[in-house]
């Protein structure tokens, strides 16, 4: 059956597989945060409405009125709309890690809603797949995720009292990691830049004083 489907269905099949693993993951570690429900409220707000209205505009606006723009600022306006979203839905929570639990949640619904959608419709010219080309693709999607969850991190851990700076540096850091992954990609440079985030996000973690994911509200 699985021989049967087309390379992009499977693709965005694994994806969107991928994406509900880490959000079952993350309810897991949050099940009894007091303000699970308030945060699954934000993530509607900050996240699935205005990430539905970035995702459903380049289909309805005409191609003749974003020609005259460069993909190259097209994509950095996308990153810009973003960490907005980011650093905003991060503002309006007060304690460190439900900062981090709902930014990192934008990551998690990229990869289970918003990525699957162009390879479902796209997957003529993806060719046939390969196991190993449909694992590769697969942990680029997971990378995003460790992206976001540094920008995470450093919104929640290190720039809660310095929003701007947050912004900035996050900005910094995601449009860096687009040209890299749009320019560089294969899988050395892949696992090079999981060592890079995996470390990054150790190095942005509280003292485990500071407590963890798995908490309850004072």
């Amino acid at each position: 059956m699985v021989r049967e489907m087309s390379s992009g269905a499977l693709l965005s099949l694994t994806l969107l597989a991928a994406g509900l693993a880490l959000l079952l993951g993350w309810l897991a570690l949050t099940l009894d945060n007091p303000r699970l429900p308030i945060l699954l409220r934000k993530c509607v707000v900050f996240f699935i409405l205005p990430g539905s209205l970035m995702v459903v505009i380049p289909g309805v606006v005409p191609m003749s009125m974003l020609g005259g723009f460069p993909i190259g600022a097209l994509l950095l306006a996308s990153v810009l709309a973003e960490e907005f979203l980011k650093v905003s839905a991060a503002r309006s929570e007060h304690r460190p890690l439900d900062k981090f639990a709902l930014v990192m949640l934008f990551g998690i619904l990229e990869l289970l809603l918003v990525k699957p959608i162009g390879p479902f419709f796209a997957g003529a010219m993806l060719g046939e797949w390969s196991r190993w080309g449909l694992i590769g693709i697969t942990m680029g999607g997971l990378l995003a995720v460790l992206m976001h969850s540094v920008t995470a991190a450093l919104y929640a851990f290190r720039f809660a009292e310095r929003p701007l700076l947050g912004f900035i540096t996050c900005f910094a850091i995601h449009a860096t990691y687009n040209f890299v992954v749009l320019i560089f990609v294969n899988i050395w440079v892949g696992g090079v830049m999981a060592i890079i985030l995996g470390t990054a996000l150790a190095l942005l973690w509280p003292e485990p004083a500071a407590g963890s994911l798995k908490h309850r509200s004072s």
